[in-house]
């Protein structure tokens, strides 16, 4: 399964020149990139390169390539399957500095900011605060570990409109996520009556992949 984990809308220097978008795989298996497109809410697409991705690999795209503009007070853009399908959408929100991106910690639209951009590595978190999400009807909850790497599920709650805690890192700590809420990228936008089980949590061990190797 493939959905994105990171975006940079405001990168030092002349902006469009450093924005990216990250995509990774979760899963097991690897995942061809042929026929997937990435779409911003006004319609505008980019199909991404005929590539394969390995098992919890992730790849990041320049705005040179895309030509997808990522603005720095919040947007909204939607990975789209070889179907035309909404496989995965991205939220992001707030005012973003130079350097910040809006990193993925879990549910759909659960993007955060973090002073630490981490593209085509493990998403890094340097903000130790809490942060809460609204997630369509169901709460999760979950604890990153002072200890990088050390992220568990500790409650998830089925509810109505409620919110979850996402409690990130310790004090003076950088968080390293490791592991990825598979439930989260099972987007129900296009099907919301058919969610999956979202008590499954694994570990990711995503690496580094440079798309201009293609």
């Amino acid at each position: 399964m493939l959905y994105i984990s990171e975006l940079l809308p405001n990168p030092g220097g002349k902006d469009t020149d450093g924005e990216w978008i990250e995509l990774c795989t979760a899963g097991a298996e690897e995942q061809s990139l042929a026929g997937w497109k990435l779409q911003n809410v006004k319609g505008k697409t980019f199909s991404l390169p005929d590539h394969t991705l390995e098992p919890y690999q992730c790849t990041a795209f320049d705005y040179a390539q895309t030509k997808l503009t990522l603005t720095n007070t919040g947007g909204t853009f939607y990975l789209l399957d070889p179907a035309g399908e909404i496989a995965d959408i991205a939220v992001y929100e707030g005012t973003y500095k130079d350097d910040m991106s809006a990193m993925r910690t879990g549910p759909i639209s659960a993007f955060v900011m973090s002073s630490t951009p981490t593209k085509g590595l493990p998403n890094k978190l340097t903000a130790p605060e809490a942060q809460s999400k609204k997630s369509a009807g169901t709460e999760y909850r979950a604890t990153v570990a002072d200890t990088a790497g050390q992220q568990k599920v500790t409650r998830v709650i089925q509810g109505s409109g409620s919110y979850g805690d996402a409690i990130l890192g310790g004090i003076g700590a950088a968080a390293v996520l490791t592991s990825i809420f598979w439930f989260a990228f099972k987007m129900l936008y296009t099907k919301p009556n058919e969610q999956g089980d979202p008590h499954s949590n694994a570990h990711s061990n995503r690496t580094s992949f440079n798309s201009n190797d293609r």
